[in-house]
């Protein structure tokens, strides 16, 4: 095995003659980074100033020892031998050695997947290095959407949620086909099934249902457990060969659990078998028998299954999981603010302590972000609590995570993204972290000056969560929010004003100040209210500005931003597709929702579109004192939440719903070549 060097000034990178993907790609990093870093090419290593970093499997590691089959997999070791320094490990081992040596050695930051910090150049000298690691959790998985793949590989993460690490990065933690959760239906699907086999899904008052969110599958039914083996045995040949075909190891795990609906089986014998063994062992029964079957002929696979909703409460009677089955604990309950171990909690530590002695293999599903739309940008200080709560499930021996975030795309409208990613990441990795350390790493290197200003607005934030004894859970309301009114918002504002001050006319600097302070000024907006007309009507616009109360406008796939020309440029939601919706045909609708009451109130639709932009009236009707959001068309997917305040102004009255809308295209029998809706402003006036 011959080695090749890449030269770089004094110093030289030397990879394989036929390097891996992922050695050529721990190669590409580091000469990238060095070339940022290293002032003049200049490197001493223990004093040592010809140096030479051999990357992966070379005849220089090879000969000490540090060949990558003696390591485990994601092993990684860096250790110098005079001026000659190795980076390797066992599979994405490699890409983890050059990782903790640009971190740790070099002072490189990652954040997020579009921010890093890279010192200035200076000569790099170092002490002589001998380090060696593993990642202590199995399964790292920050589920960001779509998130990048190189961050989560140089953040060292095993898992990237939709988007698979490729060979490049040394592959990862991943599911076989056909999802890595909620998949009953994608092996027996009710579209397909439901009228040949109805029999083969949940029976609820009286009928047979199913589907991903609407049913489940009736698990005493002996033919579709059938069906079901030889499903999951197909999907395991498909993740075989795709996997073949990418160049990357077999995946040695596959999902088998529950659609994402709780209408469960209510016919005679399943009503039985939960009635003995509880939600999660008559779940538990079923999936142990399809990964027996399926685990006779692949001993080395894994299969996963949800405690989830109602299944999250342990089984009775003596069911437990199998030793090839992995049970993903979801923390659906969690108080948001506290550590694991604290006040209303309760419920969660119960679940880690029991499901820990009925099975061998526990992963947890965490929410470290707020789920319900707009309240998934607003302010909660979870980051205090972080690594506690992760160094508890460790020390409970949960062996691996999946942490749904903000999707990458939107990481803007949340709330600490990058420092709470970086607390997770950190403390998965190493549960033994310093929570201080890496904070204040985090601080310093993110915020500069600004970093004292913005600290003490989260301890003003933390104190307030504490002062009020929130209890606040995954999906909260917008009124779960009003008691930060008053002198703990005026004092937040303050600090950031400071913290604004101190970096002004450094562009990176004040966009991240921004961003910490937007997930506050969203609070803020909820609660001072909307704009007030003059008549006393009350108006909320489209705006891309968080800062705007605006923001409420929430749009789930139909709508988008857009600026619009006959407005000057003024930010719109417009509609992605009208002529493929039929949510969006006339009449065009208009709807509020009540979920207290869960009641729909609705208003007059507008059933003819005029040219140009236009105040349209969808009429009166009387508010419930619960409404929380109005919604426009037919699948709401156009949402407007209403603040406490304002909705407390117009609850119990009749009002009087109007919106600034425009429509064109053939949908409406109105000029254009393509359809669309859009929408500007939406006021409400009390008629009363």
């Amino acid at each position: 095995m011959n080695a090749t060097a890449l030269l770089l000034a004094a110093f030289s990178i030397v990879s394989p003659n036929a390097p891996t993907p992922v050695e050529k790609n721990a190669a590409k990093e580091l000469a990238h980074y060095l070339d940022m870093v290293v002032l003049n090419g200049k490197v001493s290593v223990g004093g040592n100033t010809n140096v030479a970093f051999h990357v992966g499997d070379d005849n220089f590691a090879v000969a000490r020892g540090l060949k990558s089959s003696s390591f485990a997999e994601e092993e990684w070791a860096i250790k110098s031998f005079g001026g000659d320094v190795v980076l390797n490990g066992g599979g994405r081992g490699v890409f983890y050695a050059v990782s903790h040596f640009l971190e740790d050695e070099c002072g490189v930051r990652w954040w997020k997947d579009d921010d890093e910090d890279v010192p200035d150049a200076k000569p790099l000298v170092l002490a002589a290095l001998d380090r060696r690691g593993k990642p202590f959790t199995l399964c790292r998985d920050i589920y960001r959407g779509w998130g990048g793949r190189r961050f989560a590989a140089l953040a060292r993460l095993n898992g990237n949620g939709e988007a698979k690490l490729t060979k490049e990065f040394g592959g990862g933690f991943v599911y076989g086909p056909p999802y890595h959760c909620h998949t009953w239906d994608r092996y027996v699907p009710f579209a397909k099934y439901g009228s040949v086999h109805p029999e083969w899904f949940s029976l609820v008052d009286g009928k047979r249902i199913g589907g991903l969110i609407e049913g489940q599958l009736c698990l005493t039914n002996r033919e579709m457990m059938d069906f079901f083996i030889g499903e999951v045995e197909k999907s395991v040949e498909k993740g075989a060969a795709e996997a073949k075909s990418a160049g990357l190891p077999a995946p040695r795990i596959y999902d088998i659990s529950m659609n994402d609906s709780g209408n469960h089986c209510q016919c005679d014998a399943c009503k039985a078998e939960i009635a003995r063994y509880g939600l999660s062992g008559y779940q538990l029964r079923f999936e142990n028998a399809v990964a027996a079957a399926v685990g006779a002929k692949h001993p080395e696979l894994f299969f996963s299954v949800l405690a989830y909703g109602e299944s999250e409460a342990s089984p009775s009677n003596g069911v437990r999981a199998a030793d090839n089955v992995v049970v993903k604990l979801c923390n659906t309950r969690q108080n948001m603010v506290e550590p694991i171990a604290g006040p209303g909690n309760e419920f969660m530590l119960k679940q880690i302590d029991e499901w820990g002695r009925l099975c061998k293999n526990l992963f947890v599903w965490e929410y470290a972000t707020l789920c319900h739309p707009p309240t998934s940008g607003f302010p909660f200080p979870s980051e205090f609590n972080i690594v506690d709560t992760y160094r508890y499930y460790e020390e409970h021996n949960v062996k691996g995570y999946l942490v749904e975030m903000t999707h990458a795309v939107r990481s803007e409208v949340s709330d600490m993204y990058e420092l709470k990613i970086y607390l997770i990441r950190k403390v998965m990795e190493d549960p033994s972290v310093d929570a201080k350390a890496v904070m204040r790493d985090f601080y310093d290197r993110y915020y500069g000056p600004a970093a004292r200003d913005v600290y003490e607005a989260r301890k003003i934030l933390r104190h307030a969560f504490k002062r009020e004894k929130v209890n606040l859970g995954w999906m909260p309301k917008f009124r779960e929010f009003t008691f930060l009114d008053g002198p703990d918002l005026e004092a937040m504002k303050a600090a950031f004003d400071r913290a604004a001050a101190k970096v002004a006319g450094d562009a990176k600097l004040e966009k991240r100040v921004r961003l910490a302070r937007g997930s506050i000024d969203r609070v803020d907006c909820v609660c001072r209210g909307w704009k007030i007309g003059e008549d006393g009507s009350q108006e909320c616009q489209v705006s891309r500005d968080l800062r705007d109360p605006s923001w409420c406008f929430a749009f789930y796939g139909t709508f988008q931003f857009a600026e619009d020309g006959d407005l000057g440029g003024a930010v719109v939601a417009k509609s992605k597709d009208a002529d493929g919706n039929k949510s969006l045909g006339l009449p065009f609708d208009c709807e509020a929702w009540d979920p207290v009451l869960k009641k729909v109130i609705k208003f007059n639709p507008i059933r003819k579109a005029e040219v140009g932009w236009k105040w349209y009236d969808f009429g009166v009707a009387e508010f419930t004192p619960g409404v929380e959001y109005i919604h426009l068309s037919r699948d709401w997917t156009m949402q407007l939440y209403l603040p406490p305040k304002n909705a407390d102004a117009l609850g119990g009255k009749k009002v009087r719903i109007e919106a600034l809308l425009k429509f064109e295209g053939p949908r409406y029998s109105l000029p254009g070549d393509k359809s669309a809706v859009s929408v500007r402003n939406v006021r409400f006036t009390s008629v009363d």
